[in-house]
């Protein structure tokens, strides 16, 4: 019962980190900066936590994961002003890395594919970042929170299996595949639809504001 109920807590937390980012990554960075790079901070926590304990459930696998994706999230929120020339560039690391760690799990995860593709996505996301800004955070917070949204309605339900991502490649389960893209169009088409709302809104408000 107790685990069930960790279960449950863990995943309405992860439901709202996810559509916190897949519906409004943009504005985040635009509108509460230390906000966003704790989002992405505490992901890149949350995942060295889950490969320290091999995805292990139970108390102290989860304390120490979201010990982890809480110290991440201070960290980088911290950060987000003391390393203002290089900000672009340290949001397409953080991102990518995220993203790519995501993306790792469809393929079976573990350490060496969350290397692989986490490294990966943070060079070329710390190259496209500075170039298209706008279009490249909607991308990586449109399919990182579609992911998170996913992973805590299976913790919740897990019954679902179209929306388990776990090694969803190897498994055939190519309908976790197609869900994750569909959420993730939903969210990028969203957050596109508000892109010019957004940026006007904040340049508005606070037009001295380095972004």
């Amino acid at each position: 019962m107790d685990n069930f109920f960790m279960n449950m807590l863990i995943g309405i937390l992860l439901i709202a980190w996810g559509l916190g980012l897949m519906a409004f990554g943009l504005w985040v960075f635009y509108a509460v900066l230390p906000v966003w790079y704790g989002m992405f901070g505490g992901l890149m926590g949350f995942f060295l936590g889950v490969w320290m304990t091999g995805g292990a459930t139970g108390w102290f696998g989860n304390l120490l994961t979201w010990g982890l994706a809480i110290a991440g999230a201070l960290l980088f929120a911290f950060m987000a002003y003391q390393l203002e020339p290089f900000r672009r560039i340290l949001a397409g690391i953080l991102m990518g890395f995220s993203l790519g760690s995501l993306v790792a799990v469809v393929f079976g995860g573990g350490a060496f594919f969350t290397a692989i593709f986490g490294g990966i996505g943070a060079v070329i996301f710390a190259v496209l970042v500075p170039l298209f800004f706008d279009p490249m955070i909607i991308v990586g917070s449109s399919f990182s929170g579609a992911a998170l949204v996913m992973d805590g309605i299976y913790m919740i339900v897990p019954l679902g299996l179209f929306l388990d991502r776990t090694n969803a490649a190897g498994n055939g389960n190519f309908l976790a595949i197609v869900t994750w893209i569909v959420l993730g169009a939903v969210g990028l088409g969203w957050q596109l639809a508000n892109l010019r709302k957004w940026v006007t809104t904040v340049q508005t408000t606070a037009p001295s504001r380095p972004v």
